[in-house]
């Protein structure tokens, strides 16, 4: 999955406020281009920080965890 790709589709189901969201993605794509710089291909970059997936479902988590629906996070969080 391209770098572009990947940002979108995390800043699109991201359950977040949208300046969450945004800050979100621009952290994510820092140290997508840090990682690049660094030699790495997008894939082997992506795939150290998680896939898009991964880190909506990890943000959910922490999201409904910190609400205490705690039911519900063990729904989502399995």
């Amino acid at each position: 999955m391209k770098k572009k790709k990947y940002l979108m589709k995390i800043f699109m189901h991201l359950h977040a406020p949208l300046k969450e969201r945004i800050q979100m993605v621009k952290d994510l794509g820092r140290s997508l281009d840090d990682k690049l710089a660094e030699g790495e291909t997008i894939e082997e970059a992506i795939a150290e920080l998680g896939e898009a997936s991964d880190i909506i479902q990890e943000y959910d988590c922490l999201l409904y965890t910190s609400r205490a629906h705690e039911t519900l996070s063990d729904l989502v969080c399995r």
